[in-house]
């Protein structure tokens, strides 16, 4: 869900002549313990985006967005497409870096920060890739020598911008949606996203288990506050999916309060709130569990649930049918 991979954007970045040297393996770095991946992919001409965009200064380096809006061979759907070029030094120096293709070409940038302190400026640069169900991305890059990519963030539908970044100790942490549950809404036009706190690390986005307190939610005053809107249908918010065996319309605060309590670790709350909600004349109790455990299970935070409600990976196989 986090790695950004389709065509549209690119990012480029020119130093110097004599830097070179620079481009080899990245020196390990002291404080926060983020991703170490250069910025580096050579695939891309900027002779092949003649219009600039948009031009802006950050510190010693000069920040271009860059366009052209014809199809190519190798894009041939593609009418508009950009790059954002990151150039560190005078017009004469030719050093020509590229960062891989990203999906959407830069929107909503841009936001400067340097949370560490350190002097070396971080670039959190919006991207869209346009359409009626569009996505919203993040690309966090560290402009140091080399340029680093810290984060890419896939926000679905949801826009967030400015992001907001923080740090603790060294953990990097932000407030990203989830949206595994997005489709039990009967319209994603009016979904809300399950905001998650995650830190970021080498390996990917991890759940800030940290954050999270440790006494047990009243499950008698959440199981009250969604009666109340099961049995008020006037009140609801929408409805999920309905089953397939029982045509019955269940409240999406159901499955949310479901979700919100798995995230926590407390699963096993879970289960008993639906045991206590459900209407005790109706069928299809097993099989919403079923339908929330599959779709639980596609979560981009699978590992990290298992550990905080101390489940096995392999939990629920039948769910994945």
């Amino acid at each position: 869900m986090w790695s950004i991979k389709r065509a549209g954007l690119a990012v480029v970045l020119l130093l110097a002549a004599g830097c070179a040297g620079a481009w080899g393996e990245p020196e390990e770095r002291a404080g926060v313990a983020k991703p170490v991946e250069p910025a580096i992919d050579p695939a891309i001409n900027l002779e092949n985006y003649p219009v600039i965009v948009d031009q802006r200064d950050v510190g010693p380096y000069c920040l271009r967005i860059r366009e052209r809006n014809e199809p190519t061979p190798e894009f041939p759907d593609v009418r508009l497409d950009r790059v954002l070029e990151i150039r560190k030094g005078g017009e004469s120096q030719n050093k020509l870096v590229v960062l891989r293709r990203e999906v959407g070409y830069p929107e909503g940038y841009l936001q400067e920060i340097d949370l560490d302190g350190d002097g070396v400026p971080w670039l959190v640069m919006q991207t869209w890739s346009g359409g009626v169900h569009c996505c919203f991305g993040y690309l966090i890059l560290e402009l140091g020598d080399p340029a680093m990519v810290v984060a890419r963030l896939n926000f679905a539908d949801y826009d967030a911008f400015p992001l907001n970044l923080r740090l603790r100790e060294k953990d990097l942490l932000v407030e990203v949606p989830d949206v595994t549950f997005q489709q039990w809404y009967s319209c994603f036009a009016v979904s809300r996203p399950h905001p998650v706190t995650v830190v970021i690390n080498p390996d990917g986005l991890h759940l800030d288990t940290r954050s999270i307190p440790s006494e047990k939610p009243d499950l008698e005053v959440l199981a009250t506050a969604i009666l109340d809107v099961w049995n008020d249908k006037d009140s609801r918010s929408g409805v999920d999916t309905y089953l397939k065996s029982a045509k019955i319309a269940t409240p999406v605060e159901l499955f949310e309060s479901m979700q919100v309590l798995c995230y926590k670790g407390h699963g096993e709350l879970a289960w008993k709130l639906l045991d206590s909600v459900w209407p005790a004349k109706e069928p299809g109790k097993e099989e919403y569990l079923t339908l929330f455990r599959k779709e639980l299970r596609t979560s981009p935070f699978w590992g990290d649930l298992c550990a905080l409600n101390k489940w096995e990976r392999d939990a629920w196989k039948e769910a994945k049918k």
